[in-house]
């Protein structure tokens, strides 16, 4: 590090001692030599570019080397004219310069005759031979005629290969920006409009923009970009807005879908599902004072009501009948799984598997056709016969599609006014309000199509923004543009509005999920106050540019995660239900529902309320400097801070255990994020027709703050996340005791036991606030709960598992990543130009859940397997599991103790709420914390800590090929492939992406959820002009036919059990084993399974019982052999055609007809597949079927 920093000194020193630039996020640089006709340089010539649309001109001079520099100017047409004595005026017409552009126009001076001027025809040089970043510009041809789906514009950037879609698990309360840069994350981007920050700093997604019609360009760059653009280490785009002119002109457009013109998705439960949809508006711009003042107005609104697609349901959850139901007195029709149907069509009648026979058929009719408040089986749990609470809803009930509404508006305004020749102004407003029903979302790792109506979500956001830019021009060579931006996002985020939308969650994998989502409600308030200067110089061979950017953020926010309460269920071996069911098949995770046996449950509640401010600032420097006439090198340097909040623990109890344990609340501040970069680039030939590029440097991250909010709020204190694991049913008229408190479990929360006759110590029902009919504890915000800030342990309440939460890591560090790029591209002539390019992206310190508080679950068996030797020797009933024990003793092979006592083995050690319940087995646990290195030094309040570390990294390496040919005899396309992989460790920051095995993360490393091997794109824009006169001319005049055609490969998915056997207490992470043809099932009871999945073809779930299940010693493996990511996605082909024609009215009013056909050739598109390892691989969801869009524009 302290060679960084010397490298950086020495050269920001370097720097200052020459003179500044670069080209803007917000415009183009464009320069030249001028010489005459024998090649010799022309020295003082006058070089000038004027836009009479906008009295936009600004002149220069040639240098002794004959070269002329043009800064910052902003996108658009322009003449470009040069003038010298002796020699006939020089007129350029039509030269258009793109955002972000770093253009050569070299002129040739013709000898002054008695023609005074000579016009030239010639286009800027196709290729840029300075530029040394990975860059594509979507220009304004590409988005007025390229077909879009949603009118979204920044997806025109998956036209370039190396940009992917993201497939991260979608975080409603917290979407990304939905593309993936060199492998990197997409809330590793940044997004500027007119040169002003609009990423979503709460969770590094994209704020509301302005309409597609008011964009004239935007750029993409994907790697080796320059100093000036920080805080991303993914890629940047770049998006420029519409400016008026002295001329009044506009557009007034309209779009239409309608279901009857539309292929129906193959997931619907209905022939004609609804599907309208409509997207208009106006766009229009002109002078208020001619040559000084111009505004640009535009309005785009978006109506949907469309249908939601589930398929929940499929293959009758995967029952079957049971063909001799009679035999144990079961109706006919009965469902069970289908080893339940083989076992129990040849096993012998008894009391055992009557009762087994009668479970499982119980708990498939309560599951499907269950009802509260129904005399008879279907009304009540068959385990218990509790009645059904309230918010319990049958699967067949969640069966279906569900609507979808918007209702979004974007309004935009922007005002450019000339001050002087060299001083102007720009003022640019927006506002968009929205309403979004029906939004699918797969946090929980489930996958897209197993959610109920009532598990999506609602959004409700008003994005407004103001921001202003002062530019100065100080002599031909010298700019300063000053920005500032007043933003402020306010958002809801809420649960379904359907019925059971605000009822408890239910997590089935592989089958449903339904009820609130628990990542609602959010309702938060982000304000930006930005300030940037940057200011540029030419001088000589030398063009650098310095700056600074500084970001105040005030963020306030109420977030109730896990409010709503989560109930997981999994399938269950025989012996969970009974140790009389021990050799009987399992029982699915349909039928756990049906029985009231949830795996865990996960409730929060408190006081979900925070506020906190970000401050930032942001250096760079950076310089392009002309070696020689072919060969520039940029390089540059930036430095990053951020005051980021840093925020202590509400009570010393929470200090201490958290500074035990490694965690912290807030965002540590990293103050070492220097940044190096520099790039080479070669024209070898000296011609302007071949470039060679290179570039290294380093890019900073900037995390988003909803670790900050996540980490104060959910601090296991606030507003704590508790679990309850299943367990035995309660017997509510069994005596008091205080042992009654250990029945506080999900099985008696969910079916509603927890509040009769003593299931309970008296008064603790009502002390945490449990609400039986709501099957969950007191959600309201703010509820009393012996929950909060540990109350419970002043009660005196003892908690089999203490609450958790979500901190950071307190060695947290900003994640960077190092870009490498390798390119070449030639000039093929008449407008082709071919490129190849490597890159590399590996990126360091990437934010990553581990649990900090893991259990260490070789001594949680390792317990179990003496406190069993200890029964066998006592001749005492077996302990079924490992969290079973209640007792402690010494047998054969050692101590024992309940491991709830040791917080089930955790880090921690003793549980400081049940030291007075197991007061006698304290010995024996002070002995098993010292034998297993447990303890902290401190009593610990905390369960689980899923805390946000930044040790993950990634790797990518890209491979990509473009052909692209400049718009010019009536066609412009770009074919871009590109071969790339993607390795990484971790994918996001929710809880549910945390390892497998929390003790060993770096076994996640595998292939990226966003790797993608193989990527083809092809884009164009043909347009036919004017085809000549007659009938046949005029018919096949004035038409625009554009396609997007996409192949890509399947991406990864990753495989998991949907139930914890490896003793985590997460039914999210747990993965198969792959095991060999001929395995028989487990001593844990659960089968082999055949799977096209598996490598092997068959798949087991690990079992916790070894080969010695009596000596105290384990050698198994709980967790899974299949790595990370095994799975692959089908590959998809995505055919989007736009056929359009131009009709003139006048010179200047135009109408143009459009239809856009997306999916044209109706292909089955996998979306999602089922990451459960029954059944794996199973499509779920499916891209958009083949859908027309009918438009109309009328333009002036």
């Amino acid at each position: 590090m302290k060679i960084i920093q010397r490298a950086a000194c020495l050269l920001l020193a370097l720097f200052l001692t020459l003179s500044a630039f670069a080209q803007s996020a917000a415009t183009a640089d464009l320069r030249g030599k001028v010489k005459d006709p024998n090649g010799a340089v022309i020295t003082s010539a006058t070089v000038t570019i004027r836009n009479d649309a906008r009295n936009f001109e600004r002149t220069v001079q040639t240098n002794e080397s004959g070269d002329y520099v043009l800064l910052s100017v902003p996108p658009g047409h322009y003449t470009l004219t040069v003038a010298a004595k002796g020699f006939a005026k020089s007129v350029a017409k039509n030269v258009v310069l793109t955002v972000g552009q770093a253009a050569e126009y070299p002129i040739t001076m013709q000898l002054a005759t008695a023609e005074s001027e000579v016009t030239v025809t010639a286009e800027p040089l196709l290729i840029e031979t300075a530029k040394t970043s990975s860059s594509t510009t979507i220009g304004e041809q590409r988005i007025e005629n390229l077909p879009i789906n949603g009118r979204n514009y920044v997806n025109f950037s998956l036209t370039n290969s190396q940009v992917q879609r993201d497939i991260a698990p979608s975080i409603g309360a917290a979407p990304t920006s939905g593309l993936n840069f060199g492998g990197q994350r997409a809330r590793s981007n940044a997004v500027n409009v007119d040169g002003m920050d609009a990423v979503d700093n709460s969770v590094n997604g994209i704020r509301s923009t302005v309409s597609q019609e008011a964009v004239q360009e935007f750029q993409i760059l994907t790697n080796g970009y320059e100093a000036e653009y920080g805080r991303a280490s993914g890629g940047v785009v770049n998006i420029i807005t519409k400016s008026g002119g002295n001329t009044f002109h506009g557009s007034a457009f309209g779009y239409l879908r309608d279901r009857a013109i539309q292929a129906p998705n193959p997931f619907s439960n209905v022939s004609d599902p609804a599907f309208t949809r409509v997207q208009s508006g106006i766009a229009f711009g002109g002078k208020l004072k001619k040559d000084r003042t111009f505004y640009f107005f535009s309005f785009e609104t978006t109506r949907r009501q469309e249908t939601g697609f589930s398929t929940i349901g499929q293959q009758n959850f995967r029952l079957v009948p049971l063909a001799n139901s009679a035999t144990f007195g079961l109706p006919a029709g009965s469902l069970v799984t289908p080893a339940q149907a083989q076992f129990l069509s040849s096993a012998p009648i008894s009391p055992f598997t009557v009762a087994y026979a009668q479970l499982a058929a119980g708990g498939s009719a309560v599951a499907l056709q269950g009802r509260p408040g129904t005399l008879g089986p279907l009304g009540a749990f068959p385990t218990t016969g509790a009645p059904l609470p309230n918010s319990f809803h049958n699967l067949l009930s969640q069966i279906g599609n569900y609507p979808v509404s918007e209702a979004t508006d974007i309004y935009s305004l922007r005002l450019d006014h000339k001050i002087t020749e060299n001083n102007s102004l720009m003022f640019r407003f927006g506002l968009s309000p929205s309403d979004v029903t029906g939004i699918q979302v797969n946090a929980q790792n489930q996958n897209f199509g197993q959610n109920a109506f009532s598990r999506t979500s609602t959004q409700n956001y008003h994005d407004g923004s103001a921001g202003v830019q002062y530019t100065s021009v100080l002599g031909g060579n010298r700019i300063n543009e000053f920005h500032y931006q007043f933003s402020r996002r306010g958002l809801l985020y809420n649960f379904s509005r359907g019925t059971g939308g605000g009822d408890v969650a239910v997590n089935i994998p592989g089958f449903a999920f339904f009820g609130r989502e628990p990542f609602s409600f959010v309702n938060r308030e982000e304000i930006r106050h930005q300030w940037s200067d940057n200011f540029s110089w030419n001088k000589g061979k030398h063009s650098i540019k310095f700056g600074m950017d500084v970001n105040h953020l005030p963020i306030t926010a109420d977030f109730t995660v896990n409010f709503g309460g989560i109930y997981n269920f999994g399938e269950l071996t025989g012996s969970q239900v009974s140790p009389a069911f021990s050799s009987f098949p399992s029982f699915s995770a349909v039928q756990a529902y049906g029985l009231g046996l949830p795996q865990v449950f996960i409730q929060g509640v408190g006081n979900p309320h925070d506020s906190f401010t970000l401050n930032t600032t942001g250096f760079f420097v950076q310089d392009s400097w002309q070696i020689l006439h072919n060969l520039t090198l940029n390089y540059g340097l930036r430095y990053d801070y951020e005051f980021s909040p840093e925020i202590p623990a509400v009570n010393q109890l929470s200090q201490a255990a958290q500074d035990g344990l490694g965690i912290t609340q807030g965002i540590p501040r990293d103050n070492n994020n220097v940044a190096p970069r520099v790039g080479l680039a070669w024209d070898p030939w000296g011609n302007g027709k071949t470039v060679i590029r290179g570039s290294y440097g380093i890019f900073y991250d900037h995390p988003l703050l909803a670790l900050a909010f996540d980490s104060d709020v959910a601090d296991g204190s606030q507003a704590p996340q508790f679990i309850l694991f299943g367990g035995s049913p309660c017997n509510p008229a069994a005596p008091p005791s205080p042992a009654n408190a250990l029945n506080l479990n999900a099985t008696n929360g969910f079916q509603g036991l927890l509040d009769k006759g003593n299931c309970l110590s008296p008064g603790l029902a009502t002390g945490l606030n449990y609400l039986s009919a709501q099957q969950r504890f007191n959600p309201a915000p703010n509820a009393p709960s012996l929950f909060t800030n540990q109350a419970y342990l002043s009660a005196g309440v003892p908690l089999i598992s203490q609450p958790f939460g979500f901190p950071t890591g307190k060695n947290f560090q900003y994640g960077y990543a190092e870009q490498t790029g390798f390119s070449i591209e030639h000039d093929l002539g008449h407008e082709f130009a071919l490129g190849a390019a490597y890159n590399y992206t590996g990126g360091h310190h990437l934010n990553r859940p581990i649990n900090a508080n893991p259990t260490n679950t070789k001594a949680l068996i390792e317990n179990w397997e003496r406190a069993n030797a200890w029964a066998v020797a006592n001749a005492q009933p077996l302990f079924s599991n490992p969290l079973s024990i209640n007792t402690c003793n010494v047998g054969p092979s050692g101590a024992f103790v309940p491991p709830a006592l040791l917080s089930f083995f955790r880090k921690s050690g003793v549980n400081p709420s049940l030291t007075t319940v197991f007061a006698p087995c304290m010995g024996l646990a002070n002995l098993l914390a010292n034998q297993y290195a447990l303890g902290v030094g401190v009593p610990v309040p905390f369960s689980d800590m899923v805390a946000n570390f930044s040790n993950g990294s990634s790797v990518y390496h890209g491979m990509t090929l473009n052909l692209r040919k400049r718009m010019k005899n009536h066609y412009e396309f770009l074919a871009s492939y590109t071969w790339s992989h993607a390795i990484d460790d971790s994918t996001d920051l929710q809880s549910l992406l945390s390892p497998q095995d929390d003790s060993h993360p770096e076994q996640e490393r595998s292939n990226s959820t966003f790797d993608q091997r193989h990527r083809f794109v092809f884009s164009g824009v043909y347009q036919s002009g004017n085809a000549g006169n007659g009938f046949w001319g005029q018919f096949f005049s004035n038409w625009t036919v554009a396609p997007i055609i996409e192949l890509s490969s399947g991406r990864p998915y990753n495989i998991l059990t949907g139930a914890d056997q490896n003793f985590n207490f997460s039914t999210s992470t747990d993965r198969p084993s792959a095991v060999a043809a001929g395995t028989t099932t487990n001593a844990c009871g659960f089968p082999v399974v055949a799977s096209k999945a598996s490598p092997t073809g068959f798949f087991q779930i690990p079992c916790f019982v070894d080969s010695n299940p009596l000596d105290g010693t384990f050698l198994g493996s709980l967790n899974g052999n299949m790595g990370r990511n095994a799975g692959t996605r089908p590959g998809t082909v995505f055919t989007d055609l736009r056929m359009a024609r131009t009709f003139n009215f006048t010179e200047r009013m135009k109408l143009e007809g459009m239809v856009d056909m997306f999916n044209l050739i109706n292909r089955f598109n996998v979306a999602d597949v089922n990451p459960l390892y029954t059944q794996a691989g199973q499509p779920t969801a499916a891209y958009d079927p083949r859908q027309f869009q009918f438009g109309l524009r009328l333009m002036w």
